[in-house]
């Protein structure tokens, strides 16, 4: 089984004509904009399009009547209709990998493919942001990298997962005991579905795997029968076979009557979602019927009314289902594949490419939700009723697998585990890799400076201002500041008293400095007392025991739409904090981040004229001394060469092998065209080759 590495994409509220989006990865963070490639009006056209595309040669499509928009043909230019999978597929990936965030996802296929991980692509979408809302209509099992000529979801190396932000917590299935209990729910009131050939299929290729497995079937399924079956009994998999479609305003599934006549009974997702979740074991359902992944998008209509997405905000951990009609064969090839992988002990992520690789003309119409972090654990060995070992595949390295099967107990060490257990020789720790692979003495000298001079001045803000480029770990080193710095710089005892972190965000918009105040104060309210003013912000810190540090984090782009006089009032707001002796230090840390020019010629240049415009406005706003409060700019954070790493593990005596930390550059050069490595990227790397270490027979 592979390990997993998340690659997560955050779609914000629309401004203009785009939707900010924030990613999360293994290279880093990134900000940039999303802005739907065809015009949102001709979004039932194109989905038409390759739905009809891929139904060619097969009119036994298993949907119900289903309102879609205005299907004429559209004479936008920027849609290519001529080839409706490669061409929407590659205009979506253009639209949503982009400057930053295309370089960290490039960036991260390298550093897991060097591995041979899979990087797991997580799109976060809200419903309830009417906003972001029509995203959830968007093909994204379309992707389609054109350098590469790959669909994502098909490439070994990469895998597609929605997941939904429901006001729900995500909680924890319990622990999973063999054998796996799947229940078949069979509804056909057409007559026009061989549903009895699909399951005994899914049935047969079920025996052949190495986890014990119960099947039971409830044919001919009805509200009432469905209902007392699943009050009866709990099942980890409830897998539905038969029609969805729209009644209007919900998505639906076809029961057939409660009173034996001939005909259909509707069922709404909500509805399904009350009788599932009444078993305890549930963690996956699967709906092998047409459309059941669609989200509703009409004026007055609760945008979770569509099955699946209906099931994610009930909480059902794990969904999959399909967006476009399915043909009878492709449901049934995709089951058997899905099921037969699931069986062989693989992630839900492996299950569902397998099953598009077996329905070659229909590949894209699964899709996959996720919704409970807990089922990203690894499979581990486990035993049949008997007591008999069952042969499971489990990874060599600690993996994050959307796993079915979470084990009831920790058997397999996570990485954090391993950056904290004994060497095995030597008696020694993995050392603590983030975010200093290389020497940072003088930020630290020039931090103990201002807190000297802090000393002198108790009731004044300290400022500092810390730059670099965007990759270099600003985010982890605020943490790695909060937790560990500061309180040894200001001898706290972290056993009993721990500095209080909150983060001010920056105002989107800059108009003056009144306004700018205004909206600084709010953003900080919103994070400790909603609608608080500054002095009963300051008298809240008050009654905290240790220090409170307060972080802000501005890009480049950000900063050159507001120019110097932005820095220049942000010191004044600190100006105007509020006095009290008596009130614990307030430790103000700023993180300007410089965005890495782009490729292109015009932007890269417009980057860095503002790069050095930031740095030209650093170095004159470090000679202002007299402001009443204690600020400084800190040195600029610097990327990590290969002589970094040698020197540090020569230095650290560390047993890391030349050849090793060669390799791991070269690769990294290979993938990127850069010579040197983030904080961040440098540290999960190099917890790589000391987990395999660690791991290795015979210890290190």
């Amino acid at each position: 089984m592979a390990n997993y590495a998340e690659f997560s994409i955050t779609f914000q509220s629309r401004a203009g004509s785009g939707y900010p989006i924030l990613v999360e990865s293994p290279a880093g963070r990134a900000e940039g904009s999303f802005e739907l490639p065809f015009a949102a009006d001709q979004l039932g056209a194109a989905l038409h399009s390759v739905s009809a595309s891929l139904r060619a040669g097969n009119s036994d499509a298993r949907n119900v009547t289903v309102q879609l928009q205005d299907n004429t043909a559209s004479s936008d230019s920027r849609v290519d209709w001529s080839a409706p999978l490669e061409g929407m597929g590659a205009q979506l990936f253009r639209a949503l990998f982009t400057g930053n965030v295309q370089r960290r996802f490039d960036e991260s296929i390298g550093m897991t493919s060097a591995r041979g991980d899979v990087l797991r692509i997580r799109l976060h979408m809200d419903l309830d942001n009417r906003s972001v809302a029509p995203l959830a209509s968007v093909p994204w099992e379309l992707l389609h990298y054109p350098e590469r000529r790959e669909f994502l979801v098909q490439r070994h190396g990469t895998a597609v997962v929605r997941y939904l932000d429901v006001p729900r917590a995500a909680s924890a299935p319990p622990a999973f005991a063999p054998p796996l209990r799947i229940l078949f729910v069979m509804a056909n009131p057409r007559g026009d579905l061989d549903l009895a050939r699909e399951r005994e299929e899914v049935e047969a290729r079920l025996r052949s795997g190495t986890i014990p497995i119960e099947t039971a079937a409830l044919e001919a399924a009805t509200y009432r029968s469905l209902e007392a079956m699943l009050h009866e009994e709990s099942y980890h998999i409830v897998h539905f076979m038969g029609h969805g479609g729209f009644d209007g305003r919900n998505g639906v599934l076809l029961l057939e009557r409660d009173d034996g006549r001939a005909g259909e009974s509707p069922i709404t997702g909500a509805e399904f979602a009350n009788l599932v979740l009444g078993g305890p074991l549930l963690r996956l359902v699967v709906l092998n019927a047409c459309r059941t992944a669609e989200a509703v998008q009409a004026p007055g209509v609760d945008p979770y009314g569509g099955v699946a997405p209906a099931l994610v905000m009930a909480g059902v951990p794990a969904v999959v289902a399909m967006q476009f009609p399915i043909s009878d064969d492709g449901a049934v090839d995709f089951a058997e594949r899905l099921y037969s992988t699931l069986a062989d002990g693989d992630s839900l992520e492996e299950a569902v490419r397998g099953g598009r690789r077996v329905i070659r003309h229909e590949w894209p119409t699964p899709v996959l939700f996720s919704r409970c972090e807990s089922l990203f654990a690894p499979v581990v060995p486990l035993t049949d009723p008997s007591g008999a070992a069952v042969s499971v595949r489990t990874p060599s390295m600690p993996s994050m697998p959307l796993g079915l099967m979470s084990a009831p107990s920790a058997a397999v060490p996570t990485p954090s585990q391993l950056m904290t257990s004994p060497w095995a020789q030597g008696g020694g720790e993995v050392p603590d890799l983030l975010p200093y692979m290389v020497d940072r003495t003088e930020v630290l000298f020039q931090l103990t400076q201002l807190l000297q001079r802090q000393d002198a001045m108790p009731a004044a803000p300290l400022v500092a201002i810390i730059h670099g480029d965007d990759e270099q770990c600003q985010d982890k080193l605020q943490q790695r500041l909060a937790e560990i710095e500061l309180p040894k710089l200001l001898k706290l005892n972290p056993r009993t008293t721990r500095i209080t972190a909150y983060q001010q965000a920056w105002p989107k918009e800059y108009r003056n400095r009144a306004d700018l105040h205004a909206r600084l104060t709010w953003s900080l309210a919103e994070r400790v007392k909603p609608g608080a003013s500054l002095p009963e912000l300051q008298q809240l810190f008050g009654s905290l025991p240790a220090p409170v540090m307060i972080h802000s984090h501005l890009l480049s782009s950000e900063w050159k739409r507001f120019g110097e006089a932005a820095l220049e009032d942000y010191l004044a707001y600190w100006q105007e904090w509020p006095r009290d002796a008596h009130a614990p230090r307030v430790l103000v840390f700023l993180f300007l981040k410089y965005q890495v020019p782009d490729a292109g010629w015009f932007k890269g240049r417009d980057a860095r004229k503002t790069n050095a415009a930031i740095a030209e406005a650093l170095d004159r706003l470090s000679a202002v001394r007299d402001t009443g409060i204690v600020h400084a700019v800190l040195p600029r954070l610097e990327g990590i060469t290969q002589q970094d790493v040698e020197t540090w593990n020569a230095d650290h005596g560390f047993p890391l092998a030349a050849t090793d930390i060669r390799e791991m550059f070269r690769a990294y050069e290979l993938a990127t065209k850069q010579g040197a490595m983030s904080m961040e990227v440098a540290g999960r790397q190099l917890q790589e080759l000391f987990s395999h270490r660690v791991q290795a027979p015979g210890g290190v």
